[in-house]
């Protein structure tokens, strides 16, 4: 994946887990990356990894959820590198309040599906909306989000979420169709249970999802670098004839056509 040396890059949260991964990843292969997250001491520690490497991060404090903070990260990344060609979304909110707060339909709470929803699907939505010109500006770019199997699973758990990862397939979607012409490709990864030393992709407030053993064919849980790569192949140019596409890159814990 040669062809992401100097390849102007937004990460839209980059401070622990998949998306630092995928930071460390594109710095050491010749990217110039804007490395944004909402988590200022994890951005801090993050650093000293992405130093000394073929390519150049910067990090960015910046919250998914105000679009003012959007329209900063993308004004940040045109002003520091002269444009962008790539976009990668691995936020969501998976913090311990909102996922215990998010219970069966039966105790809904719309300010929570709203928070939810703000987060991980209209959050992307204006990025990709803020980013876009600048991609049609550069000749076309990459846009790679994280989703979720809980998307398809129909759990008895967290509705909410598992709803906002439809939606944001479905985004996913229609960008790919609208941006295909301006050679923007547009695709997602569901990465199954990810194991991070950094911090837990799942909060202790949901017991039985942290627990969960792996019961996906490999009988492991995945480690961040492992959804990194297939985050960096789909920003690259060697994924050039996919778009539309959410990857079942789980290790087997769902196999899907």
């Amino acid at each position: 994946m040669q062809d992401l040396a100097d390849k102007r890059i937004i990460i839209g949260g980059g401070a622990t887990g998949m998306g630092a991964a995928l930071a460390v990843r594109l710095v050491k292969l010749g990217a110039k990356v804007i490395v944004g997250d909402r988590n200022a001491e994890g951005l801090q520690k993050l650093q000293p990894e992405l130093e000394g490497q073929a390519g150049k991060a910067i990090p960015f404090v910046f919250d998914l959820s105000d679009d003012a903070s959007i329209e900063a990260i993308v004004r940040r990344c045109v002003d520091e590198f002269g444009g962008i060609d790539g976009l990668a979304i691995p936020a969501a909110d998976t913090s311990p309040a909102t996922m215990a707060a998010d219970d069966t339909v039966l105790k809904m709470d719309p300010a929570i599906w709203e928070r939810i929803f703000r987060i991980n699907v209209i959050g992307p939505g204006m990025l990709m909306k803020a980013a876009i010109p600048h991609m049609v500006k550069a000749g076309g770019g990459n846009i790679a989000v994280v989703s979720s199997g809980a998307a398809y699973l129909g759990m008895h758990y967290v509705p909410g979420y598992a709803s906002s990862k439809a939606a944001l397939n479905a985004l996913v979607r229609h960008t790919a169709r609208l941006c295909g012409p301006d050679k923007i490709r547009v695709n997602g990864i569901y990465p199954g249970r990810v194991v991070n030393d950094r911090k837990p992709n799942v909060p202790e407030a949901r017991p039985e999802i942290v627990n969960m053993p792996a019961t996906n064919a490999l009988r492991r849980h995945a480690v961040p670098d492992e959804a990194a790569r297939i985050l960096c192949f789909l920003l690259s140019d060697e994924s050039g004839w996919m778009t539309g596409q959410i990857i079942a890159a789980n290790g087997g814990s769902e196999m899907r056509d």
